[in-house]
């Protein structure tokens, strides 16, 4: 696998891991907030700009693993490759005169 690809996939799941974590935070904090009174809109906004930036800090010292996400794009070329051939038609009156 080129070490290009593999640095996309590896921006691509810490991605999807800040994204986690932002939700968790956000939940997590307004589930907390919610018990000491109502929230407003500004409450929440600040909830979530703070929770963005702290999961940015957070993905950012995460360590994926790369060999794992090897095996699994090779598998999704694989199907993606199978996908993309068509079934051979036999011709049933090529042999016919």
């Amino acid at each position: 696998m080129k070490k290009s690809k593999l640095k996309s996939l590896v921006k691509a799941e810490r991605k999807t891991a800040q994204k986690d974590i932002k939700t968790g935070l956000v939940t997590a904090i307004t589930e907390a907030t919610a018990s000491f009174g109502k929230s407003s809109k500004k409450l929440t906004k600040q909830i979530e700009q703070s929770a963005k930036q702290l999961s940015k800090l957070l993905a950012k010292d995460i360590k994926i693993d790369k060999e794992a996400l090897k095996p699994a794009n090779e598998e999704a070329k694989a199907a993606k490759i199978l996908k993309a051939t068509k079934p051979v038609k036999e011709d049933i009156t090529a042999g016919v005169s």
